[in-house]
């Protein structure tokens, strides 16, 4: 798999390798796809299997970045963000579904949703988005 999918300036590559990224997904091959896209852009990587696996995560570590599925097990999506919203209205989210319904994004909207991804197959749009969430930092 090609490693360098986004040339990305060293500064903001230094600054994204300190960070710990919590990304929440059910499949298994698409935790593993995750995992050779970001293992060399940031510090720390940190699965979750379902919603509620990931509300847990988010509360009991320090996370920067958030990258969740829509539809899950236990807690979709939205629900989970809905509950970090409670207590955390700034931590950048990208939210990735094939779900295009308006009710759908509207929520995901008013939750303040950073990014939204379609699908995953294009790896260098999902790299360009984590990329794109610096700007929140710096």
């Amino acid at each position: 798999m090609q490693k360098n999918l986004l040339i990305i300036d060293d500064t903001i590559l230094e600054f994204m390798q300190s960070l710990t990224l919590l990304c929440i997904e059910d499949n298994k091959t698409t935790q593993l796809l995750y995992d050779a896209i970001f293992e060399d852009y940031v510090e720390k990587i940190i699965f979750a299997d379902d919603g509620q696996d990931g509300y847990e995560k988010y509360d009991s570590n320090d996370i920067d970045v958030i990258i969740t599925d829509y539809a899950m097990p236990k807690l979709n999506g939205l629900e989970m963000i809905e509950k970090i919203r409670k207590s955390d209205k700034t931590i950048p989210i990208i939210l990735v579904t094939v779900i295009s319904e308006a009710d759908v994004i509207i929520q995901a909207l008013n939750l303040n949703v950073n990014n939204f991804i379609k699908n995953l197959s294009n790896l260098k749009k999902l790299s360009a988005h984590l990329y794109l969430l610096q700007n929140l930092y710096l």
